[in-house]
């Protein structure tokens, strides 16, 4: 399991992070300007339209960033969350940041009340994403889902 610390990203740390979401939008083939990356991720952040956690490893490299928005369902009558992105650099894959990430994720979540959170993720994300999870990915709406607040994952 990794050792890295997870945080959330306030409007001071945007411009360390750009450059780990840049990549991010690069691997699934978005090009991307960094001053509008920039400034999309400073407004989600300052308005709090947005959560976004990122993963430090020891020597405090960023190796992982997720971004999530909270919303609502009108079917579940409920606070539900959309995990949109979720990269680990190619140096920290298969070392459990992202899974620390995904359980961060949930853990806020459900302290948030929402029911759910939903993946909005590529799919090859979402795979991800549910071994993570230890296979408690499922289906809501037709839409792969994860169960917040467990501590197991």
């Amino acid at each position: 399991m990794s050792s890295a610390v997870i945080s959330e990203v306030g409007p001071q740390d945007v411009d360390e992070v750009v450059g780990l979401f840049a990549a991010y939008l690069v691997f699934y083939g978005v090009q991307c300007d960094r001053d509008a990356v920039h400034d999309y991720l400073a407004a989600r952040v300052r308005a709090r339209q947005s959560l976004v956690l990122c993963a430090r490893a020891r020597g405090g490299s960023l190796v992982g960033i997720v971004q999530v928005y909270p919303g609502f369902s009108s079917l579940s009558l409920a606070a539900v969350w959309t995990l949109n992105d979720l990269y680990v650099a190619p140096s920290a894959r298969c070392t459990g940041v992202g899974r620390l990430l995904v359980r961060e994720v949930c853990r806020r979540a459900g302290a948030a009340g929402a029911v759910r959170v939903d993946l909005a993720t590529a799919e090859g994300n979402r795979r991800r994403a549910g071994a993570v999870r230890g296979g408690r990915l499922s289906r809501r709406a037709g839409r792969p889902a994860l169960q917040p607040g467990s501590r197991r994952a």
